[in-house]
């Protein structure tokens, strides 16, 4: 739903500002870059589904495993999202869930977020100063770990801060005005 208002807001800047605009506004991770200063670390997890003849296999949606020696991350079980709903049958699907390195295929879903990461993160954010319609945005372009109600919610102040100010001509062809709240996160 909010994904939703934010596009149609954007849409609506698009048409009342048609033509007045230098350009596209862009919400890009460091790729659009080419990796020009390397690639970031990532962490992503692969999921392996079974089908177990129980009615039951662990008493609860989601169970995370902390331990070293356990090799997977957490165990999900969907059928405990709906406690309301009857589930007929002796049988249930779980999958569980392993985190690994990401390769530059994978979906990355965690950062690594080492000291060089966050200097390669600073040195792309240095970069859009040549690039005013350049915005880093969600996980991709902060480099952090965002539930998804932070992803929204950054979304939209992103959308008030830097791209409504594009569209109504509020934005010095610096790129600078708007961009100081973007890189505020860096430091955290």
């Amino acid at each position: 739903m909010a994904a939703q208002a934010f596009a149609h807001r954007i849409e609506g800047h698009r048409a009342e500002h048609a033509g007045r605009a230098s350009g596209d506004v862009e919400i890009a991770p460091a790729a659009i870059f080419g990796y020009a200063s390397g690639h970031l670390g990532w962490r992503t997890v692969d999921f392996a589904r079974e089908v177990h003849e129980v009615a039951d296999f662990q008493g609860a949606a989601v169970i995370n495993y902390a331990d070293a020696e356990v090799p997977l991350t957490r165990i999900h079980e969907f059928r405990h999202l709906h406690p309301e709903r009857a589930h007929e049958g002796k049988r249930t699907t779980i999958y569980r869930e392993y985190s690994r390195f990401a390769g530059r295929s994978d979906e990355p879903y965690y950062p690594i977020n080492t000291t060089a990461d966050r200097a390669m993160l600073a040195s792309y954010h240095a970069m859009t100063a040549a690039h005013p319609n350049v915005i880093f945005g969600g996980r991709l372009g902060s480099y952090k770990y965002l539930d998804m109600h932070q992803a929204i919610g950054a979304a939209l102040k992103t959308f008030e801060r830097e791209v409504e100010p594009f569209f109504a001509g509020d934005m010095r062809t610096d790129g600078t005005a708007a961009r100081g709240h973007a890189l505020s996160a860096l430091s955290a």
